[in-house]
This record gives C-alpha cells, sequence and structure tokens, in this order.
C-alpha cells in the first residue's frame, strides 16, 4: 500500500480504464441531430457475419445512428448483397451532417455498378461531382465507368480533368495508366 492507502494496481487500472473511456469518446460520431442518448460502440475487425448481426442488432436499438448504416453498407458490400449495401448507404445519407458525408456516392454507384445499374451508378457519381466538381475519387470513378461502358471519350475527359486538378493523387496516377489503355 502506498501513503494515501490506495494500492498501485487499483490506480493502474483506474488509468487504464480512464484512457478507455477517452479513447472510445474520441472516437465516437453522434449526429446533432440524433435522438438517441447514449453514444453507440461499432465492433471493428471481427468475422462479418458476427459483425453484420450485431450491427443489425445495433440498428434495430439506434436507427438513427448514421455510423452504423454506413457501416452495414460497407459490410454488406463487401459480402456482395449490393441491394442492402445501398439502402444502408441512403439511411446513412439521410442521417448524415457531415462535410463529407456525400462521399458515400461512390459507395452506392459502386454497388450500383456491380448490379449492372449503369445510369444510376453514373447519377451517383454526378451528385458528388455537383457539389464537388473536381473531387478525385469522383472523377476516377466516372472515368471508369465510361470506360467500362465503351464511352472513351467521356472517360477521357474525365480522367484528364483529375490528372489536370490532382496531378500527384494516387488516382491520377492510374487514370494515367487507364488513358493509355483507351482506344483513340
Amino acid at each position: 500500500m502506498n501513503q494515501a492507502g490506495r494500492s498501485p494496481t487499483r490506480a493502474v487500472w483506474f488509468l487504464a480504464g480512464l484512457g478507455v473511456v477517452i479513447a472510445i469518446l474520441a472516437f465516437m460520431y453522434v449526429t446533432p441531430s440524433s435522438k438517441q442518448d447514449e453514444p453507440v460502440d461499432i465492433p471493428q475487425d471481427q468475422d462479418p457475419h458476427t459483425e453484420i448481426q450485431m450491427l443489425e442488432a445495433m440498428w434495430k436499438e439506434h436507427p438513427d445512428h448514421a455510423p452504423i448504416a454506413l457501416q452495414l453498407g460497407n459490410l454488406y458490400s463487401e459480402e456482395g448483397a449490393h441491394p442492402l449495401a445501398i439502402s444502408y448507404y441512403r439511411e446513412f445519407l439521410k442521417l448524415d451532417t457531415s462535410s463529407t458525408g456525400g462521399e458515400v456516392r461512390l459507395d452506392i454507384s459502386r454497388s450500383l455498378y456491380a448490379m449492372g445499374r449503369m445510369d444510376e451508378a453514373k447519377r451517383e457519381v454526378r451528385e458528388l461531382l455537383k457539389r464537388d466538381p473536381f473531387h478525385a475519387g469522383g472523377l476516377y470513378n466516372m472515368g471508369a465507368i465510361m470506360a467500362n461502358t465503351n464511352q472513351n471519350d467521356s472517360a477521357r475527359f474525365y480522367w484528364e480533368r483529375l490528372i489536370a486538378k490532382h496531378p500527384e493523387d494516387t488516382l491520377a496516377v492510374f487514370a494515367k495508366q487507364s488513358l493509355g489503355m483507351l482506344g483513340k
């Protein structure tokens, strides 16, 4: 025992617990319009099926918590369950208040593309590009959709725009490589 009558082990556990609480609070995201009273800790790095089940249960309890919807969208997309992914991504868009939340339109677009719904995939990217005409991911993805639907002139337009605006971006490097594969 130390002079204050407390064991050092107790102090270590207290500090460790305090650190965990601070870490959880630092990584939490609660939308300002959220009706929930308590933050939700979203599980990470588990078996996807277990994680999906846990998140589905959490979603039932907290249907106004945008990060749960986003995580479910991502997991369903990884599983190839694109219609479910899209529905959760759309829920996220309804709930999200961040300035970058609209980037989930790229995820929606990828799922639509995987389902062969090209016009809808393009529409989602256009929505993102309306807000930010030089969004690197939006320009790259629109070019890729166009190239994969044999619209090479349009693909070239988007990729050249990306390269001009973001020449050092990794996506610009990919766009330069892809431009070389387009027919004249």
